[in-house]
């Protein structure tokens, strides 16, 4: 009967233990979104992510808050309405002393992926052509002509389209999400996608997140 009490006890406290961990990974989050959303207040929907458990031992130890993702739906930017952008972070390294006064300050990562992605309806917009996307080309019609291009890098990270005499083109400009330019391209369904990577905590995440 002892033994069985025992046993109650640890698993109830391993159950506390683990509800707090995954409610400070919570707290983190939050704290994450709210920076980017006051970083980025245009964009539609904001989410962290944390992938890191077990999440209060790590950062005891070593200040690592694991690997954090950052997605943010709708972004407006002056020349095109980006339709996800996703920051992938690596080895995210926090200011311990900041976490007992309830705030997250990221001082490091070792690197990390920035992904924007753009559907139909936002490249249509942005290169006031009617365009669709799917099995890993950009199509138009081009004077009597159904033309079909397969998205490139151009050396500024532009997006560059030659659909049959025509070269389009949609500038990224650097912000504090996209905090690189773009190096690769890929048709991802029914999207294109552009990426970069770099090495430095982005400007959306930059500074101490206290609220």
């Amino acid at each position: 009967m002892r033994a069985l009490r025992v046993a109650l006890g640890v698993a109830t406290l391993l159950l506390f233990l683990a509800g707090a961990d995954v409610a400070s990974s919570h707290l983190a989050e939050n704290r994450l979104e709210a920076r980017a959303r006051t970083e980025v207040p245009e964009a539609r929907s904001i989410e962290a992510d944390i992938d890191s458990f077990p999440f209060i031992p790590r950062l005891l130890a070593s200040g690592s808050a694991g690997d954090v993702d950052l997605r943010l739906d709708q972004v407006p930017t002056r020349a095109v309405q980006l339709t996800t952008v996703v920051v992938k972070l690596r080895d995210v390294k926090v200011d311990r002393d900041a976490l007992f006064s309830r705030q997250v300050s990221v001082n490091s990562i070792e690197g990390g992926t920035v992904s924007a992605e753009l559907d139909a309806a936002s490249l249509s917009r942005a290169l006031g052509r009617q365009v669709t996307v799917g099995g890993g080309e950009v199509r138009s019609r081009v004077g009597p002509a159904n033309v079909s291009a397969r998205p490139a890098v151009g050396n500024d990270g532009a997006l560059v389209l030659r659909l049959g005499p025509l070269r389009l083109t949609v500038a990224l400009p650097r912000s504090k999400l996209l905090a690189c330019s773009a190096t690769r391209v890929t048709v991802v369904g029914d999207r294109v996608r552009l990426s970069c990577d770099f090495d430095e905590v982005p400007p959306a995440v930059r500074r101490r997140l206290a609220r």
